[in-house]
């Protein structure tokens, strides 16, 4: 560090010039940088929490868990169910076959 430090007080011209360059490059880069506000990418998961207040993990897993994960196993175009009951929820993640965005070839679930 105390050598780029002492580069930049032996050279301030060459700092005066560089400086503004690297500004100018990063302004230029920023306009020209292609950003999407909502991407098209395949997210083949689904998240399902329903919330259970005052209950504990156990209690929400066999209250609404068991239930919840059965009728989730029905679904087609469903590779896994996971189900976890937490303090006041239960949190149930689906797996899916994804295809060109969508959930399965035939169209979302059914």
């Amino acid at each position: 560090m105390k050598r780029f430090i002492r580069f930049c007080m032996k050279n301030a011209l060459t700092m005066i010039l560089v400086i503004p360059l690297i500004i100018v490059g990063g302004i230029y880069s920023l306009q020209t940088l292609h950003s999407e506000k909502y991407p098209n990418i395949d997210i083949p998961y689904l998240t399902v929490v329903i919330p259970y207040q005052g209950a504990s993990p156990e209690q929400a897993m066999n209250d609404i868990g068991k239930q919840m994960e059965r009728e989730f196993m029905k679904l087609e175009g469903r590779k896994n169910v996971y189900t976890n009951g937490v303090t006041n929820a239960v949190y149930s993640t689906i797996d899916c076959y994804c295809n060109n965005g969508r959930i399965n070839p035939n169209g979302y679930f059914k």
